[in-house]
């Protein structure tokens, strides 16, 4: 069994369609996130997984065995609670911390968990989910045609001597 704390932020700005959500939405992100994992959990049922958001109106809840789900108390950084976590993990060695935070990477590398970047794991989501990755917006059959649509008299030119006509 393997066990990921995730610092839920830092894995929020390493996807372009949760960061551009957050402009509109927290909220709404935030549960994007947790939809996302709650995939992959589905498929992985021996992981278990935290999420850790930084602030108090998250609270905490859980979603069968496999994911909970944390906020920070007042005053309190997500860096902190994953800190705790890691401290108080009983086999570290089976733990992955998600944090793009160098010290936070820094200190589970300390206690001998894996760790990975926000941006790894968002690798990791999307190979796990099934879900093709976006790579590009959607574009239009012209934009996406090869052919040139306009070529100049002297491309012409340049592409028959090229070929032999």
């Amino acid at each position: 069994m393997k066990r990921y704390i995730l610092d839920a932020h830092n894995i929020l700005y390493a996807n372009a369609e949760w960061s551009e959500m957050l402009a509109q939405s927290l909220v709404d992100a935030r549960e994007a996130l947790v939809e996302a994992v709650r995939d992959v959990a589905a498929r992985l049922p021996e992981d278990r997984f935290t999420i850790v958001f930084d602030g108090s109106d998250v609270g905490s809840r859980t979603f069968g065995a496999a994911i909970t789900v944390r906020g920070t108390r007042s005053g309190q950084k997500a860096d902190d609670v994953i800190k705790n976590l890691i401290r108080n993990d009983p086999k570290p060695r089976s733990c992955y911390v998600v944090s793009s935070d160098a010290e936070v990477a820094g200190f589970a590398r300390r206690f001998e968990c894996k760790s990975l970047s926000a941006k790894e794991f968002v690798a990791f989501l999307h190979r796990k989910s099934g879900k093709r990755k976006p790579t590009q917006p959607t574009r239009t059959a012209a934009e996406r045609s090869e052919k040139p649509t306009d070529v100049s008299p002297e491309e012409i030119a340049t592409m028959k001597r090229l070929f032999g006509l």
